[in-house]
């Protein structure tokens, strides 16, 4: 098909990009045009293309896993997070940690958690801080976190584990001393026991249905749907399902979720947090 000249990334072209995007669990709906033209011009810039079209043929030459893609995906992916961000979430969670007496358990046990769309760690550094404070005294309690995420760069800077101090304002500062090294006046490393219970992998969750994550028994999953069309997210949280374990907790975002409900859980409640508990018999 030949294509016509577009110096301008226009309403009639749109589709095509949003097409080839959606590839990598990108959907344009939800970015605004301006910041798509924006990290588009920027690429296009560095290969000196003027025209969309040229840059667009260009990618689909391209491997998916080619290092243009990788920068190109990384430009429109929010990385905004923080350690402890949510509290109240992080409070259900040593709940549900002590309502099934893991910390008292005299036969060994394993938690499997999950930290979908993790960006930078610091979501799943937090869980992994918070199992460990409710379970370390028991040494039959053996827990993971994975930690899945679509830009390579962020799950670059997740395995490294190096934080600047302002990301470690909500953690209590003894626990910031117990799970954290001061690399200098600016940055906090998480310190390697931390480390080796976090396993970043890159993922694409409208592709997850059928990885092999295994079931887990906490799923956080929180200010993600946003970047979703509705349409999608009955299909991303009814995935999110298959891989929970019986009497799992999944944890989501009051404001990313509307009218939806599964025929395995059931609701949990509990302050500022919109989470449900996989019943035992499903």
């Amino acid at each position: 098909m030949k294509l016509n000249p577009q110096p301008n990334l226009s309403a009639k072209n749109y589709p095509m990009w949003a097409e080839i995007l959606e590839e990598f669990g990108i959907f344009t709906d939800t970015i605004p045009n301006s910041f798509l033209e924006t990290r588009l011009r920027m690429r296009m810039r560095v290969h000196g293309f003027d025209d969309f079209h040229h840059y667009y043929n260009y990618l689909k030459s391209l491997h998916k896993n080619s290092m243009e893609w990788r920068v190109l995906i990384d430009s429109l992916t929010v990385n905004e997070t923080r350690f402890f961000r949510d509290p109240d979430s992080l409070s259900l969670i040593e709940k549900f940690l002590l309502s099934n007496q893991y910390s008292l358990s005299k036969t060994q046990h394993s938690i499997h958690a999950w930290s979908v769309a993790c960006a930078t760690g610091e979501e799943a550094y937090s869980l992994a801080i918070i199992i460990d404070k409710n379970t370390r005294a028991n040494k039959n309690i053996f827990f993971g976190i994975t930690a899945t995420d679509i830009s390579h760069s962020a799950l670059t800077t997740g395995k490294q584990g190096i934080y600047h101090k302002s990301r470690l304002t909500n953690i209590p500062s003894y626990l910031r001393t117990k799970y954290f090294i001061p690399l200098d006046d600016d940055f906090y490393q998480t310190k390697l026991m931390v480390r080796n219970r976090v396993c970043f992998s890159r993922l694409n969750v409208l592709q997850a249905k059928n990885a092999p994550l295994g079931k887990m028994n906490i799923i956080v999953c929180q200010n993600f749907l946003i970047y979703f069309n509705l349409d999608k997210h009955s299909l991303i949280l009814d995935t999110l399902v298959t891989h929970l374990a019986p009497g799992g907790l999944l944890i989501l975002s009051i404001s990313d979720v509307f009218n939806w409900a599964h025929p395995a859980l059931e609701k949990i409640n509990h302050e500022n947090t919109l989470a449900y508990r996989r019943k035992a018999d499903s």
